[in-house]
C-alpha cells in the first residue's frame, strides 16, 4: 500500500474524493504533518511543508492507496511531473513525516503534495492559521 497525506479536495467529502480516492483507498485515518496551509482564491488549498516552528501543523487524512497507478493518477490531477523542474509543477510530491492528530506520535512517512511558496504568493494565498481547510 502507498501512504498519501491529503488536506484539501482529495479528502473524504472533497470534490475529487469520489473519482480519485474513494475506491482506491485500502484504509484511512485523521492525521497531521508539519507545514503551513494556504487557502487559494482558486477554490482549493496549498500546503508549504516546514520543519519548524512546532506550532505549524496541517490537518488532513492519511490514506493508504492500493497501488502506485492510483498515485500516478493523482499526480496528473495535481499537475506534478517528476521530470519537470520544481518551480514548473503546480504541486510537487515528496515524502514527509505524518503524525497522529495530536502531533504526539509519528505514524509513517507519506507522500504529500506541496506548493512552492513563490507560487502561493503569486496566487495570493491566505494563511489558514488553524491548519485545516474547510470543505464547505
Amino acid at each position: 500500500m502507498i501512504p498519501l497525506f491529503v488536506y484539501g479536495s482529495l479528502q473524504p467529502g472533497g470534490q475529487y474524493w469520489p473519482d480519485y480516492c474513494e475506491h482506491r483507498v485500502e484504509q484511512l485515518c485523521l492525521a497531521s504533518v508539519r507545514g503551513l496551509l494556504y487557502d487559494l482564491p482558486l477554490g482549493y488549498p496549498a500546503m508549504v511543508a516546514v520543519e519548524s516552528p512546532e506550532s505549524a501543523w496541517v490537518q488532513g487524512y492519511l490514506l493508504w492507496l492500493k497501488s502506485t497507478k492510483d498515485l500516478f493518477k493523482i499526480d496528473q490531477l495535481e499537475g506534478y511531473q517528476t521530470e519537470r523542474p520544481v518551480i514548473e509543477n503546480e504541486y510537487n510530491r515528496r515524502q514527509i513525516d505524518c503524525y497522529d492528530v495530536h502531533h504526539l506520535h509519528r505514524i509513517t512517512q507519506a507522500w504529500a503534495y506541496e506548493m512552492h511558496m513563490d507560487r502561493v504568493c503569486e496566487l495570493k494565498g491566505t494563511l489558514l492559521k488553524s491548519g485545516k481547510w474547510s470543505l464547505v
